[in-house]
């Protein structure tokens, strides 16, 4: 009798040990469930936080690109402005450039009239030409006794200026007229477009140095 009062005393001691342990897991649990719920609040903050950042790196990567763009248009209005003040000192200065002669702008007058009468036969045949072989898109037209000169003025001069020199001379000599294409040009944009000038048998005035062919013009006298 003594052993089973004991035995049940143990199994009853072992009971409260596991009502104990029970609670303790019971609790454990709780702890856990909460220390999940605060990650997962955390993980949504963090989630949340990201995004903002995402929403804020394009907002600044499109205000980057604006002001890019801003700084291009900037540059670009900048260069053409100043790609006018040239050409418009060029005509100015064409007279002292070329040591005497006549002409100008396509846009005066006289230059006008001259261009028409040179124009007349491909005017009557109604022959469309490309933007690059009209010579009434050139910057200048100049001559000096028979020889006309057909200028494009430009601060870097590249191979396209001179290629509408050429074709826009070509346009003159298909004519009749004895024209020859010009670059004017306070420097080169490469050697390339140099050699260009030189396949294609167009003169120039860069950089104040002028070409053999814009030398004899200039040694050339008025008649």
């Amino acid at each position: 009798e003594q052993q089973l009062e004991a035995l049940t005393e143990r199994v009853n001691m072992l009971a409260e040990r596991q009502v104990r342990t029970e609670q303790q897991l019971e609790a454990l649990t709780e702890q856990v469930s909460i220390l999940t719920q605060r990650v997962d609040t955390l993980t949504q903050r963090v989630d949340t936080l990201t995004e903002q950042m995402t929403l804020l790196t394009q907002r600044v990567d499109t205000l980057a690109e604006q002001v890019s763009s801003l700084l291009d248009w900037q540059r670009g209005e900048a260069g053409r402005r100043e790609g006018e003040r040239y050409e418009q000192q060029l005509v100015k200065d064409a007279i002292y450039i070329f040591r005497g002669g006549d002409g100008g702008a396509t846009n005066e007058p006289h230059v006008r009239r001259r261009l028409g009468e040179w124009l007349e036969p491909i005017l009557r045949s109604e022959k469309d030409l490309d933007a690059d072989e009209r010579p009434t898109l050139a910057d200048l037209i100049w001559w000096k006794g028979e020889k006309v000169l057909v200028v494009e003025a430009s601060l870097k001069v590249n191979g396209y200026d001179v290629m509408r020199a050429h074709k826009r001379a070509q346009t003159l000599r298909s004519v009749g007229v004895d024209a020859v294409g010009v670059v004017v040009g306070s420097d080169w944009a490469n050697l390339e477009a140099r050699e260009l000038a030189k396949e294609e048998g167009v003169w120039w005035f860069v950089g104040n140095i002028p070409s053999e062919g814009l030398i004899m013009f200039r040694e050339q006298n008025e008649e």
